[in-house]
């Protein structure tokens, strides 16, 4: 088992290998609307930052999303829906899929 100690965007933006499951859920969120703004951004980004590694059969899960103002995935979830992105589950988590997932 490797552990790894890095900032979450520059980690992402150096993996090589495809991914087959992404799950988000860093940079906390609460009640103040700045630190969700920030919260929201950072998640985006780190989307972006593996994006090309993803595949059709790609499953993204994001954590803390039926909160206020979006929760954290708010700006992930628009970007994926313009993206060939659908919604699978959509609770406090969200998963998406490729519109091309087979299962």
């Amino acid at each position: 088992m490797k552990i790894h100690l890095s900032d979450s965007i520059a980690f992402l933006e150096n993996f090589k290998e495809k991914v087959d499951f992404l799950y988000l859920d860093s940079y906390d969120y609460n009640d103040d609307p700045e630190v969700q703004v920030k919260s929201q951004i950072h998640h985006l980004k780190e989307f972006k930052a593996i994006e090309n590694l993803l595949h059709e059969n790609t499953i993204v899960l994001i954590d803390d999303c039926n909160l206020s103002n979006g929760g954290k995935g708010k700006l992930v979830v628009e970007y994926m829906l313009k993206k060939d992105w659908k919604i699978l589950m959509n609770e406090y988590q969200i998963m998406l899929v490729h519109t091309n997932f087979t299962a």
